[in-house]
């Protein structure tokens, strides 16, 4: 990966010009669509873990006491489910 370039610099046969079918070979008009799904599927691990994780962890680390004043830990949710 890395002695690639990195993912920018990887590529997939979806990502030709042309393929090679039975009756010969045909241009792919579908080799831009694999680009864009690429560069979507890195955008969105992008948001999830440089936006969405820090946000969520933020709000867990303000809500804190008051989840556990409520008993809404994890292991005392544990326990009473193992009670009953």
């Amino acid at each position: 990966y890395r002695l690639a370039g990195g993912w920018r610099h990887l590529r997939t046969i979806a990502d030709t010009g042309e393929t090679l079918g039975s009756a010969g070979i045909k241009s792919n008009p579908k080799r831009h669509w694999a680009a864009v799904q690429r560069y979507a599927s890195h955008a969105g691990k992008l948001l999830y873990y440089d936006v969405w994780h820090p946000i969520w962890f933020f709000v867990l680390g303000i809500t804190r006491p008051l989840r556990n004043s409520l008993g809404l830990r994890a292991e005392t949710l544990r326990r009473s489910r193992e009670k009953t």
